[in-house]
């Protein structure tokens, strides 16, 4: 390639150089570019005296090509000169191609397709790219103008049929399985005003579905904040004496405690009963074969089958219960006492005594100790449960009030309410949120997933960083003018979230079957 002084290209224009087309694109231009460049370097062509000469050319080109606003004045000017290409032409260019074209409003976009549906023009457009190809309609959709293959292929297929018809194209084995499949769907009555309606009900379901949310989870907050007030707050001119408040503690603890009776201690107790007369009886069969197997020995065998039922009695009743602990501990013991009844032998066969005296007093020793364990396990294990699940009223309201008082500090208010058994810091979160929803969001699970990206670290750390950039989002929402506060980021990002999941892409059935077999 040669230059001339005046910086026009002698020979051929920078597009031939490279071996593009002047409507190349940028990924193209690049490409054309690096088979050149490693073609024509000097460390590949040391004979070529004119190689370095070569690959500067060949560098002048990409930084012209390469850059989009220098691109558009040589395309407009057919100039390579530095100074043509960095001068006023450059610094204005939005104001030189604002006066050379018109502003491309959405009226124009409109008038447009208006003037373009149904004219000659399309009619011949169509019938080029059904030719070029080959009558696969997926692929006509894509390169067509102002085409909705919902809306226009109908419209379409009568046009070509039209086409085929006059002899100006040959149906093809694409086309045919194309039209049969839009022959067995209804058409649709008005394509515009089907366009019109969806592009109204896109713009207006995401503000209906935000301001649903919104309304939905504004209700929710002062609700629980209404809660927590008339719990732990009140008026400070009907504020209660030592005694009122003293005795209004005893009534409720009275009332918590005849409520959890009724519903937990009948099955409980019903439980506990039933095992520790069972314990009772295990424990008298192992001591009545201790101190004397031969005469027990008939009075034992006798028992086979109660002893064994009562077990299994007792196994169902844990598990009806709920006592999941010794209903797993106690299925393996009836499983191998089901195994020896089925052999007809006793639990602990007082027969074999003498067979394998070492053996017998093992198994004896184990099943005490399991009873044994068993027993402590019922009588103990529902008083630690209910020490653990225990929670004073006071402890709670102590707990709230330091952490509404801790805010705006997030960090120090998580901190008071996790001190509380089962309160983590996503529950905190939802406590904060209700009490102060411009400074705290409610961690939702969406609304983490859009902003960080994972959804399922409730830690403190992570927490603090998705309050960090809520509220530099909520700020910079108050300095334009819109709606702002945390929690209205957390629920417009909740609304997007919900929104992409609910409404996935819709495909009909022939397209996916024709991009398979493509």
């Amino acid at each position: 390639m040669k230059m001339e002084n005046d910086g026009r290209c002698s020979e051929k224009t920078l597009y031939e150089v490279l071996g593009v087309g002047e409507t190349a694109t940028q990924q193209e231009i690049k490409k054309a570019y690096h088979k050149l460049a490693l073609r024509l370097h000097p460390d590949k062509n040391k004979d070529d005296e004119e190689a370095k000469e070569k690959f500067q050319q060949l560098q002048k080109v990409i930084s012209i090509l390469g850059d989009e606003e220098k691109r558009a004045v040589y395309d407009q000017t057919g100039s390579v000169d530095d100074a043509d290409l960095s001068g006023d032409v450059v610094d204005n260019l939005r104001d030189f191609f604002k006066a050379m074209y018109k502003k491309v409003t959405e009226e124009d976009i409109e008038e447009f397709e208006a003037n373009y549906r149904g004219s000659e023009s399309e009619k011949k457009d169509l019938i080029e790219l059904y030719t070029k190809f080959k009558g696969k309609m997926s692929r006509l959709f894509c390169s067509m103008l102002c085409s909705n293959p919902k809306l226009d292929s109908h419209r379409f297929k009568d046009m070509i049929d039209e086409a085929i018809a006059a002899g100006e194209v040959k149906a093809t084995k694409a086309y045919k399985k194309w039209a049969k499949e839009i022959s067995e769907i209804k058409p649709p009555t008005s394509p515009r005003k089907t366009r019109r309606k969806a592009k109204r009900s896109a713009e207006t379901d995401l503000y209906a579905l935000i301001s649903q949310r919104r309304d939905a989870r504004k209700e929710k907050f002062d609700t629980m904040f209404s809660s927590l007030v008339s719990r732990y707050g009140g008026n400070a001119d009907s504020e209660p004496n030592e005694e009122e408040f003293e005795a209004a503690k005893r009534k409720l603890e009275s009332q918590r405690s005849s409520s959890s009776s009724k519903k937990k201690k009948p099955r409980r107790n019903l439980a506990l009963v039933a095992s520790v007369f069972y314990q009772v009886i295990c424990l008298t069969d192992l001591e009545a074969d201790y101190l004397n197997p031969f005469e027990t020995s008939s009075r034992i065998n006798r028992l086979i089958l109660p002893e064994f039922i009562l077990q299994g009695s007792l196994c169902l009743l844990f598990l009806i219960t709920w006592h999941w602990v010794f209903f797993l501990v106690a299925l393996p013991v009836t499983c191998y006492h089901a195994m020896l009844y089925k052999e007809r032998r006793h639990l602990i066969d007082v027969t074999e005594v003498f067979r394998g005296i070492s053996f017998e007093k093992k198994l004896r020793f184990t099943k005490l100790g399991f009873y044994i364990f068993l027993f402590i396990m019922v009588v103990f294990r529902p008083r630690l449960l209910d020490f653990v699940s225990s929670l004073d009223d006071s402890v709670v309201k102590s707990a709230s009030e330091k952490a509404f008082k801790s805010l705006p500090d997030i960090s120090k208010a998580v901190n008071e309410l996790t001190v509380l058994k089962g309160v983590g810091p996503a529950t905190a979160s939802a406590v904060l949120a209700a009490y102060a929803p411009d400074i705290a969001p409610f961690m939702s699970d969406e609304a983490m997933e859009v902003a960080l990206g994972n959804s399922k670290d409730y830690s403190l750390k992570r927490y603090l960083l998705f309050v960090t950039k809520l509220q530099k989002k909520s700020k910079e929402l108050k300095l334009e003018g819109e709606w702002g506060g945390a929690s209205d980021v957390e629920r417009a990002l909740w609304s997007c979230h919900v929104r992409s999941k609910s409404k996935p892409a819709e495909k009909s059935s022939s397209e996916k079957k024709r991009k398979r077999k493509e």
